[in-house]
């Protein structure tokens, strides 16, 4: 099933309720957690015109950043040791 889209006058709580209800709709048996977070996540990258973000080993997050890792998504809650650039 394709990813739901925003649509351009779609607000991110509008467009989150959305998305949740089509990914359960069609058959998506994520943790609802999950399926929030991919929802969060394809809304921010649709308004940083960003369609195809991923995690390089360049990549610094910050706390409420939403990713995948081995398959996973979730959100940084709390950055435990920054580590400064070279």
């Amino acid at each position: 099933m394709p990813q739901p889209i925003p649509r351009e006058d779609e607000s991110e709580q509008e467009f989150v309720s959305r998305c949740v209800k089509e990914e359960k709709d069609h058959g998506n048996d994520d943790p609802t957690k999950q399926i929030l977070a991919m929802c969060y996540q394809i809304y921010k990258d649709s308004k940083n015109d960003n369609k195809s973000k991923s995690i390089t080993k360049n990549r610094f997050f910050k706390e409420g950043d939403v990713v995948e890792i081995d398959g996973k998504i979730g959100i940084i809650k709390r950055i435990v040791k920054k580590v400064s650039e070279k």
